[in-house]
């Protein structure tokens, strides 16, 4: 009998016309770009970066600068910013060392990507719909939410946002086994895992479908960082996670469905 999961890639392969065995150009990016603990550091070229005063000087403008043009002066917002519209601190260095209650990580789940009814007028009646927090292309919502959490070692939970709960997967994961260490992943009192279950969104976009997935993670995680900011905490988005690391740990193949990005939440330090 077929594996139920490749059954199902070949039922979306077919409503996309493609033949099973084709080239996947978005899987083969995806698996380029990953990191993993023996090849990181021939992916991440920092001491290149420092050696060349070029290149440090145009990462730290991080803009385009289009000189000669003619421009509009723009009003001086920085004294006229609402408090919940920005993250005030987008990438803390660290955090206290104190564990989230469950209850604020179930508020920081469901503002973030959790699921609620709505209703849109269709003719003279209306159509309930379930929504989250962001927008979806085609409401596909194609993104899966893992949390670590709790003391020094902590376990590994699945949010599912149709019952609101958390399904415990694991008990005693080290962080250190995901994640490069840094001072954040070491105080962090829960990481957040992003996977993208690609397949959810290409069956009806093909290859759109790929950057349709990772523009609802961008959105999850800057819905992380402000729900984490309005419930007193700070947090820290954060790629250096070992990919086949969290992929194994989550029980995913790594191409159907893979990680995309983590996010530390904590205690703001002093």
């Amino acid at each position: 009998m077929d594996n139920p999961r490749l059954a199902t890639v070949r039922s979306w392969r077919r409503l996309r016309d493609e033949p099973f065995g084709a080239p996947d150009l978005a899987e083969d990016l995806h698996e380029a770009s990953k990191f993993y603990e023996s090849t990181m550091s021939r992916q991440v070229h920092t001491a290149r970066v420092y050696a060349d005063s070029d290149l440090v000087g145009s990462a730290a403008t991080g803009v385009r600068q289009m000189a000669g043009l003619p421009y509009l002066e723009l009003p001086d917002e920085t004294t006229n910013v609402q408090p919940c519209a920005l993250v005030r601190e987008p990438s803390a260095h660290r955090f206290r060392d104190r564990r989230v209650d469950t209850a604020t990580l179930g508020r920081l789940m469901w503002l973030s990507y959790g699921q609620y009814s709505d209703t849109h007028p269709v003719g003279e009646g209306q159509h309930h719909v379930n929504r989250r927090p962001v927008a979806s292309a085609g409401s596909l919502y194609p993104l899966e939410l893992y949390i670590l959490a709790s003391g020094q070692t902590k376990r590994l939970y699945h949010y599912d946002p149709r019952r609101h709960v958390l399904e415990i997967l694991h008990d005693d994961v080290a962080p250190q086994r995901l994640m490069v260490p840094h001072a954040a992943t070491e105080t962090a009192s829960a990481v957040v895992l992003i996977m993208g279950m690609f397949q959810r969104s290409r069956f009806k976009y093909g290859l759109r479908g790929y950057r349709f997935v990772l523009m609802e993670a961008g959105a999850v995680i800057h819905q992380l960082q402000l729900a984490a900011q309005a419930l007193g905490l700070v947090s820290r988005p954060y790629a250096g996670v070992y990919d086949d690391v969290v992929e194994e740990m989550v029980g995913c193949d790594g191409v159907d469905e893979s990680f995309i990005n983590a996010v530390l939440i904590g205690h703001r330090d002093g």
